[in-house]
């Protein structure tokens, strides 16, 4: 490994191609220590980018520094060697080795634990929408599966057993959408959803009794602003600007409700 890994690393030029006809946003690799890391892609025109807080938390487990080498190897998810039960079609295998070639071992940190996906919630995370992933650390990952981790299990205390098709995304609130007292959605959110161009937004959270109002409005078919009422949200339930939080977005028939769970920084 050389430069800065720690962020991101760029995939080898023979394997861009073949990942990039089976994987869209994530990609899941096996390290071969029954411990699944799901990797964020960004794609470029000229390559293709592996990073986010499963990324870090693969090179913290395997110690791995400067010179060390990974390789990845591509397999389909019906091969004999894929002993995982779910299915993952987007999958490849990751090996990590020092600098005289020796495999390094996977590493148990003592107090440090970032949730491996449970394969309930793999689905969900992998359509999530993330603005901004490289903002999102380990230690908010753990807060966010384990959130996404509560929301299955409410639906499976249910015998008839069905999970929403809820759309999230997760947001850390920045300084000028506090100062403009608004939530700006991700544009994804819009895409395929006949939004009307301005109604009202339900602002919710489970410790509330009653839902805070406000108002959203639909910019030039590319994403939603909700205006009125998110400050009075953010003050009531301590979100500040640098804050970490999960809206599932509900449509209603006659407005839009937003489940917000602040997650902290």
């Amino acid at each position: 490994m050389i430069g800065n890994f720690n962020e991101s690393v760029v995939m080898p030029c023979y394997l861009k191609e073949r990942i990039n006809d089976f994987a869209n946003k994530l990609l899941v690799a096996d390290t071969g220590s029954h411990c699944l890391y799901d990797l964020y892609l960004e794609k470029e025109e000229s390559r293709t980018l592996i990073y986010g807080p499963y990324w870090s938390s693969l090179l913290r487990h395997h110690n791995v520094i400067l010179c060390d080498v990974i390789t990845f190897t591509c397999f389909e998810d019906d091969e004999e060697d894929n002993d995982f039960p779910e299915k993952i079609e987007a999958m490849i295998y990751v090996t990590v080795l020092d600098g005289l070639r020796n495999k390094k071992p996977f590493i148990q940190i003592p107090g440090y634990q970032l949730w491996d996906v449970p394969s309930c919630t793999r689905e969900k995370l992998h359509k999530t929408i993330f603005p901004d992933i490289y903002s999102i650390r380990e230690h908010n990952m753990a807060a966010i599966m384990s959130e996404m981790f509560k929301e299955v299990n409410r639906f499976y205390e249910d015998e008839f057993y069905h999970v929403p098709d809820l759309q999230y995304f997760v947001y850390r609130v920045t300084a000028d959408g506090m100062a403009m007292e608004a939530l700006f959605s991700p544009a994804e959110v819009v895409r395929g959803n006949n939004f009307p161009l301005a109604r009202n937004a339900l602002f919710w959270h489970r410790s509330l009794n009653d839902p805070v109002d406000g108002t959203y409005t639909r910019v030039n078919g590319t994403h939603i602003v909700f205006w009125d009422g998110f400050n009075d949200f953010c003050d009531d339930r301590n979100i500040i600007v640098g804050s970490v939080i999960v809206v599932k977005i509900k449509p209603r028939d006659y407005c839009i409700g937003l489940e917000v769970e602040n997650l902290g920084d």
